[in-house]
């Protein structure tokens, strides 16, 4: 082995751990591998959360408790299969059509009521699930313009008095009387969205995530059709009982899986955006470091007051190597703290380079 190419091996997984080894190569390589660390060092850290967004799924809501809501599910899907059918046109919006197959236009006033009668509970007598389709768009600048983000805000301040299903309204400050809030679906031309609330609470347990779409759905697809079938292992159909588990959990899985589904379009443009929005930002914090090791370096007693700034950024592009593995590492253990983690670990290793390594020399 050549000389000069064990000194750079040495130079590279010496810089990991030592300033020396780190400051000799900066100074020794070509930029380009100063470029190439830079930007590898700055784009492991990102890695634990594209993993994160990729392994995503749009039914992740409904992984934790879902206080009962597959009866109710089951139910309000039989419901409407029987009067309703819903289908993707060719313009990726979901109309609803009647038994004839005729496109529904429901008013206003017909909206602000559920699609069929709501779920109610006959143990508890609350309503344990509302479903709506509105003709809307999503949200307007124009305040006088009714849209689904107005009507879900008029949903979540509505409460019923527990062991009725009946909307009740506080009456004074002082009201001690117990409400709740039941779960509910809004279905529209091109999106969906659910929340869940706990059992006589208007606290919500989980919401489906934003921005679901009906882009990756096949077209004139009978949806609710394929949500109220539910198949045995032998691949028989499962007959309509709210009794059986099986066709209860089965609907509820097909529900998931319609959730995955229309959240694929968003998955992506998440996948994309935020790995983009954190590369930009680790990017620039690189360079900025580059930029404070060039003035820290300018000192008429420091002896690499002789580098350029360019030469200050090759270093710091060998800086960002150990922090980004180590950043990619807590990405992985702790997902939370991996945008922190890997800021303050550059921010320590170029001041512990800069005082140990770069500091001035004084007689």
């Amino acid at each position: 082995m050549r000389e000069n190419t064990k000194r750079f091996l040495l130079n590279i997984f010496g810089s990991l751990i030592s300033n020396r080894y780190l400051l000799d190569g900066a100074r020794t390589a070509p930029f380009y591998v100063a470029v190439i660390m830079f930007l590898i060092g700055n784009f492991l850290p990102i890695i634990p959360t594209m993993v994160q967004i990729g392994n995503s799924k749009g039914s992740d809501f409904l992984k934790s408790n879902t206080y009962g809501v597959e009866i109710a599910l089951a139910e309000q899907t039989h419901t409407i299969s029987e009067s309703y059918t819903f289908k993707v046109d060719d313009e990726n919006k979901l109309l609803i059509y009647d038994e004839s197959q005729q496109t529904i236009t429901r008013s206003e006033t017909e909206e602000e009521s559920p699609l069929v009668p709501q779920y109610v509970n006959q143990n508890t007598n609350q309503i344990d699930l509302q479903v709506y389709y509105l003709n809307r768009i999503e949200q307007s600048k124009d305040s006088s313009i009714k849209t689904i983000k107005t009507f879900v805000k008029v949903l979540e301040e509505t409460t019923y008095k527990v062991g009725t299903a009946e909307p009740y309204t506080l009456e004074s400050i002082d009201d001690e009387t117990k409400v709740y809030k039941p779960s509910y679906i809004v279905i529209y031309p091109t999106g969906i969205l659910m929340a869940l609330y706990r059992d006589g609470s208007t606290t919500m347990a989980s919401a489906s995530p934003g921005g679901l779409d009906w882009k990756k759905f096949e077209k004139d697809t009978d949806l609710i059709g394929v949500l109220s079938a539910v198949k045995d292992e032998s691949d028989a159909n499962v007959e309509y009982n709210l009794r059986n588990q099986e066709y209860t959990d089965g609907v509820f899985n097909n529900w998931k899986s319609l959730f995955d589904t229309s959240y694929e379009n968003r998955k992506v443009v998440n996948f994309w955006a935020t790995s983009g929005i954190y590369y930009g930002i680790y990017l620039s914090l690189t360079i900025v470091m580059g930029l404070l090791v060039f003035l820290l370096t300018r000192g008429k007693k420091n002896p690499y007051n002789y580098m350029s700034f360019l030469t200050c950024e090759a270093i710091e592009g060998w800086v960002v190597v150990s922090p980004g593995i180590i950043g990619m590492v807590i990405g992985f253990i702790a997902p939370n703290y991996a945008v922190m983690s890997f800021i303050m670990l550059v921010g320590l290793r170029t001041m512990w380079l800069s005082m140990k390594q770069l500091r001035p020399q004084y007689n």
